[in-house]
């Protein structure tokens, strides 16, 4: 047994730091593609964590600085001397592995460093607004102004969070460092993965195949982890087999307005190994673009058909590998599901095709949720509405009644249509109360008729939130297109474990700060809510999308702690 003043021999000293340093290397190659809470993982905590661990190690003395600096075999961004004798480089370039680049693909550069500040916006922000206030008290306070400085120097001191700014560099630059990475005769075997990581949500197919195209020619192109890559309507045959031939890896994958069914099937098998978030967006108004080879045959033409092929054609293929088996989120954007999609296709096959599910993102027509789940005694003047999504409307019982094809449903139909209904989400109940995998739910409104404004009936609101709470493990719940706050405040009245919260709304700046009233009630009624966010989104015309500002955020104490 040790005691305090003994020294541990300097060869379990290098292990114990030959450790650290794979600690360190893996995290510094991790991609963030899955966050449901900020306080699981924060990529720029993490990267703070890393960078203070390193320099703790490197301080302590010469032979620790040595044995970190020729174990360190990952750079984030160009963080490592380029030029001259790296004798005195925490990340030598003739160690150097793998490099793990941020793009901006906005504006087509990439990271080349990452530098400190140690005052924050926030703290600035804060300085101004309490600037007035502050020269009022200081001509009160003349007589202990020394001490008070003194004492919010040392605070300023002990609260400065490290911020960090970027230097930028173009492609042009960045194929020159490759180059000299990959010519150098010591770095030809060792520089062998290049891992790109968007640091925007919005991706650009035609600029980020450009950019993997142009990449300098070296052994570590041919193995790209690529964080983010979009497949859609301009995507051809041609094009994708040349991404294939670098992107290794392909962490998410996006599928926008693809219908040809070679293309996404192709996409999903040849990265099914890596691809842990798979994000599917349609447009309404978009139609088929017929490109080689495409044919009725090879496209789809309903929601149903997109699902149906998804979740079965592609599981039963050959070797009978489950091609969405490692899957960890799921967002459909633009495609209405029914009841009976969601017990058939997701949850009942969930265990078997998506077993590692922790985040789903659907879209519903919440006009249709509302009448189905409300009784017939608080209906009043609510009706069904006409799309396909909860309960088909034009269904097998009434597809050759010719009232139906002109959006009007007899009263026996609506009788059979909320019988068939209530079976299904019996079922969907069922499969809800028995999932231990799902941690994360997005529901979106997702229908051409607005839904109206008005607070959803209580039998609605018992009835939808006792589905969302039945998940055991759910932790985050997400709402779009809904202006209700007592669905919340009954989610958190039955299950104290939901603590995320996010609501998007598209509402007057009247409305907003109504809710941002009732938001914040809600969180003092409730302290087990670690975060609660509104949006607010604004149609743009000339972009035809929405532009999303965040008009209430809530986040508590010790998550951001947690992150410094």
């Amino acid at each position: 047994m040790l005691s305090h003043n003994q020294i541990l021999p300097i060869y379990i000293q290098k292990i114990i730091i030959k450790l650290l340093c794979k600690h360190i290397d893996y995290n510094n190659k991790v991609i963030d593609i899955f966050q449901i809470s900020s306080s699981k993982f924060d990529p720029k905590a993490n990267q703070i964590k890393n960078d203070k661990l390193i320099m703790s190690i490197a301080l302590v003395c010469h032979e620790w600085f040595k044995t970190l600096s020729n174990n360190l075999t990952v750079s984030v961004d160009l963080n490592f001397k380029e030029r001259g004798n790296d004798k005195w480089s925490i990340i030598k370039r003739d160690n150097l592995k793998t490099l793990h680049l941020h793009y901006d693909p906005i504006n087509s550069t990439f990271f080349k460093k990452m530098i400190y500040t140690g005052d924050s916006n926030n703290n600035n922000k804060n300085k101004n607004k309490n600037n007035n206030n502050n020269n009022n008290n200081n001509n009160k306070n003349n007589k202990n102004s020394n001490k008070n400085n003194n004492n919010n120097k040392n605070k300023n001191n002990k609260n400065k969070i490290p911020i960090q700014k970027r230097i930028l560099i173009g492609l042009k630059n960045l194929n020159e460092k490759l180059m000299k990475l990959s010519t150098e005769q010591k770095q030809q075997q060792l520089f062998n993965r290049l891992i790109i990581n968007t640091i925007d949500n919005i991706s650009f197919q035609e600029e980020d195949y450009k950019m993997i195209q142009s990449l300098y020619q070296c052994k570590a192109i041919k193995n790209i982890h690529l964080f983010r890559y979009q497949v859609n309507n301009r995507t051809t045959m041609k094009s994708l087999q040349d991404i294939k031939k670098r992107v290794r890896k392909l962490y998410t994958l996006e599928i926008v307005n693809q219908f040809d069914k070679r293309i996404i099937i192709e996409s999903i098998k040849h990265w099914y190994g890596s691809i842990r978030k798979l994000i599917i967006e349609y447009d309404n108004y978009m139609q088929p673009t017929f490109s080689d080879g495409y044919s009725e045959e090879n496209s789809f033409r309903t929601n149903s058909e997109l699902y149906e092929f998804l979740f079965t054609k592609i599981i039963e293929k050959e070797k009978e590998i489950n091609y969405l088996s490692n899957l960890e989120s799921l967002s459909f954007k633009g495609t209405q599901f029914t009841i009976q999609d969601l017990v058939e296709l997701i949850f009942s096959n969930q265990t078997t095709s998506i077993p590692k599910l922790k985040y789903l993102s659907i879209g519903l027509c919440f006009i249709n949720l509302i009448y189905f789940l409300t009784n017939e005694n608080e209906r009043g003047q609510i009706s069904r509405c006409v799309c396909n999504s909860i309960i088909r409307f034009n269904s097998e019982n009434n597809n050759n009644n010719n009232n139906s094809y002109f959006g009007i449903v007899t009263k026996e139909q609506l009788e059979e249509q909320t019988k068939e209904f209530n079976s299904q989400w019996s079922q969907l109940l069922q499969l809800l109360n028995n999932n231990q995998v799902l941690i994360g739910l997005e529901l979106t409104h997702s229908c051409n008729n607005q839904l109206s404004k008005s607070e959803p009936s209580q039998s609605f609101i018992i009835n939808f939130t006792s589905a969302i709470t039945s998940i055991k493990n759910l932790q985050k719940f997400s709402l779009v297109g809904i202006e209700s706050t007592t669905i919340f405040n009954q989610i958190t009245k039955e299950n104290k474990s939901i603590s995320l919260f996010n609501l998007t709304t598209f509402s007057s700046p009247q409305r907003l700060e109504s809710l941002s009233k009732e938001i914040q009630q809600l969180i003092d009624l409730n302290p087990h809510i670690n975060e609660f966010q509104l949006l607010n989104g604004k149609f743009i015309p000339e972009n035809y999308d929405y532009l999303y500002t965040t008009e209430f955020n809530f986040k508590k104490k010790q998550l951001k702690e947690k992150n410094k």
